[in-house]
């Protein structure tokens, strides 16, 4: 978001990936964006690297369903539904052909809290740098909470279009690792 990206104190590619690190008041995380290899899925995996033991970290997930060829500005989508049941969120915009968002958070001390709201003028730089129309607004059902502790395993947002089955046989950890190696071959 507008405000993370002051922090941003290194982007860097490893294998091809990239990695953002973020430095806030002396607290180091890091930040892996990567989709599995024949999927609609994304993985964004974060990680505490240094300057404090634990931290909670809050992400607060945002859609506006439209056409990829739609402009940033097309009216939000209405209405969306959230449904939930254990640790696996589905986003839905009903009556559309658009398929359901699932999302499944994998960390310590995971959390999803229900409060929706509409997003409203959301800048799109690059779209403006273009010329294009460049806001448009979207929708959060809510928010999630997750423990980050220094040295642990990474917590990861998994987001993708295939069903809960197919998008979390892996674990964010070993499907980075399938990543690195398809790459590396």
């Amino acid at each position: 978001d507008a405000h993370g990206t002051g922090y941003l104190v290194e982007f860097r590619l490893e294998g091809g990936l990239p990695v953002w690190q973020y430095n806030v008041n002396g607290v180091v995380l890091e930040k892996r964006v990567f989709l599995t290899h024949m999927q609609n899925t994304v993985h964004i995996v974060y990680q505490l690297v240094d300057g404090i033991d634990s931290v909670e970290l809050a992400l607060r997930p945002t859609v506006n369903f439209r056409p990829q060829e739609a402009p940033v500005s097309e009216p939000l989508g209405w209405p969306y539904e959230f449904r939930s049941v254990a640790e696996q969120h589905e986003i839905v915009l009903r009556g559309s052909a658009v398929p359901p968002l699932r999302l499944t958070l994998r960390g310590e001390d995971t959390r999803f809290t229900i409060k929706g709201r509409r997003i409203e003028r959301v800048l799109y730089p690059l779209e403006e740098h273009r010329g294009y129309q460049a806001h448009g607004d979207l929708w959060s059902p809510g928010y999630y909470r997750v423990t980050l502790t220094r040295g642990a395993k990474s917590a990861a947002l998994v987001a993708s279009t295939e069903s809960f089955t197919t998008m979390t046989v892996l674990d964010s950890d070993a499907a980075l690792a399938a990543e690195y190696s398809r790459r590396h071959r």
